[in-house]
């Protein structure tokens, strides 16, 4: 998997905070607006709409889609 800087940033927060990890899962929307440990990401309008369209029930299933394997059939590498 290759992100750049703010998702891997982001995936980062995920693994090392069970909280964000499941508010991401949840709610992306209010994930991204809240930051981690208050600082915010810095994602491109076409990054946020990617994170906010993945539905996933596990953050290897969110990380699978983010990398494009998967995501609702299509292949969307970043």
């Amino acid at each position: 998997m290759s992100y750049n800087g703010e998702l891997s940033r982001l995936v980062t927060a995920a693994v090392v905070n069970r909280k964000f990890c499941n508010l991401l899962l949840i709610s992306p929307t209010v994930a991204l607006a809240a930051g981690y440990n208050g600082e915010s990401f810095h994602l491109t309008p076409e990054e946020q709409e990617l994170v906010i369209s993945i539905r996933a029930s596990s953050l290897t299933d969110f990380a699978e889609q983010l990398s494009g394997n998967g995501h609702n059939g299509t292949s969307r590498k970043l």
